[in-house]
């Protein structure tokens, strides 16, 4: 429509110039003819235009339309005898008019293009907001609550949507900050960023990353409990230096295995990859009154007061302790440099004179005797001991316990040393 338009106005002004050029040629049609028609009445007008229809030929029809009320004609002769430099003219007007037509049916055309390029992109308007609207129409509720990774590597993103931009890669177990939620993703904080992560892939339990590593206690005592938290039940104690096999590693805590294959949580920051020092053989000292290797009865004495002191709840490692401060002592300056010495002083070994039965099992033998070959558990300054009720007791009364420094708690003991030995 705007085309035919735009036509119909090219038409309407090449009809007023041809109207126009005919009308100034008039005159000039009447000078050639050497008379001048000047009509006197209305008879003598139709003569006229009876006469003039006789000799003119009818260019164009009429159309349809606004044009259809205009008739334009053009004498033969008229045309003849007008001088070249018009006729010149009047086709060069002609031509600028057929010229801009087609000028205006390019634009028309270039219009056409533009008008339909401007939907598309209307179109990819609508639907690029309405793919922005669709994503921030997401409703978070805001919650306050800590979140772990459930998988090796997650991205966190600037928006909540696959195509949005990674501002940084989790890995598993990382504790992050959550505080908005729906159904699909999360908005947390890690790090000082905030973004969106797929909720799928965050639990709000606990997450250990899997390992397999070689640790030690690097405390006095050490719970490992059921679960990884303090209100959880402790299923043992453990000891300084205790060999342990970490399997996971958590927020905080790590899952780890004893030796005897006891599993449990214990705080990481206990926990140490340094293996610990070997223990210090006791130096020989010289005597001539008794031997520090023993013959057998001495043996038996040293196994006797080793099974008597200790119980086997505690195992090798409760009874090697014993054996240490005895051997301890042996090689200490305070008391004597033999096992029977050591064991017999009054007031030191209340077993020494007991009645009472001993309980024998592999563990009192093996600990004896690696005892005797030079292996310790506790330092070479540790020369005391004690049952808890006991210590506490004497510790009250203002006895020798009192005045000493505790190492450890471990194996139904109290171990201690003088502060002055440990420099």
């Amino acid at each position: 429509m705007l085309r035919f338009n735009r036509n119909m106005r090219n038409v309407r002004s090449l009809v007023l110039l041809l109207l126009a050029a005919a009308v100034l040629s008039l005159p000039l049609l009447g000078l050639t003819a050497g008379q001048e028609v000047l009509p006197q009445s209305n008879n003598d007008q139709i003569k006229l235009d009876t006469h003039v229809s006789e000799n003119l030929e009818i260019i164009e029809e009429p159309s349809s339309g606004p044009l259809e009320m205009l008739e334009y004609y053009t004498s033969e002769s008229d045309i003849l005898s007008r001088s070249a430099d018009y006729h010149t003219a009047l086709a060069d007007e002609i031509d600028v008019l057929s010229a801009s037509s087609e000028d205006l049916d390019l634009e028309a055309g270039e219009d056409q293009i533009t008008a339909e390029l401007q939907v598309e992109l209307h179109i990819n308007a609508q639907l690029e907001s309405f793919s922005e609207a669709d994503v921030s129409a997401i409703v978070f509720q805001e919650v306050d609550y800590p979140v772990y990774v459930t998988v090796s590597k997650l991205n966190m993103r600037a928006g909540p949507s696959t195509d949005a931009e990674v501002l940084t890669q989790l890995k598993m177990a990382d504790k992050i900050a959550c505080q908005g939620e729906n159904e699909a993703w999360l908005e947390v904080s890690h790090d000082s960023l905030t973004g969106y992560v797929a909720a799928e892939y965050l639990s709000r339990q606990m997450v250990f990353r899997p390992v397999d590593q070689t640790m030690y206690v690097d405390s006095s005592a050490l719970n490992l409990r059921e679960k990884p938290t303090t209100s959880a039940s402790a299923i043992t104690k453990l000891k300084k230096h205790d060999k342990l096999t970490r399997t996971g590693i958590g927020d905080g805590w790590s899952a780890v295995t004893t030796a005897n294959g006891t599993k449990g949580y214990v705080y990481t920051q206990h926990l140490t990859d340094k293996a610990p020092p070997a223990p210090t053989p006791a130096p020989a000292r010289s005597s001539n009154t008794s031997k520090t290797s023993s013959n057998e009865n001495e043996i038996a004495l040293f196994t006797r007061i080793v099974a008597m002191e200790s119980a086997s709840q505690y195992g090798y490692e409760g009874y090697l302790a014993v054996a240490t401060v005895i051997m301890n002592r042996v090689a200490s300056s305070r008391y004597p440099n033999s096992i029977t010495g050591v064991v017999s002083q009054p007031g030191q070994f209340s077993v020494y004179t007991s009645t009472r039965k001993p309980y024998y099992n592999d563990n009192v033998r093996k600990a004896v005797r690696d005892s005797l070959n030079g292996k310790r558990n506790l330092p070479s300054y540790v020369l005391f001991f004690a049952m808890p009720h006991a210590y506490e007791r004497n510790a009250a009364r203002g006895g020798v316990f009192g005045r000493l420094e505790v190492y450890d708690i471990s194996h139904g003991h109290v171990w201690c040393y003088y502060a002055a030995d440990r420099k």
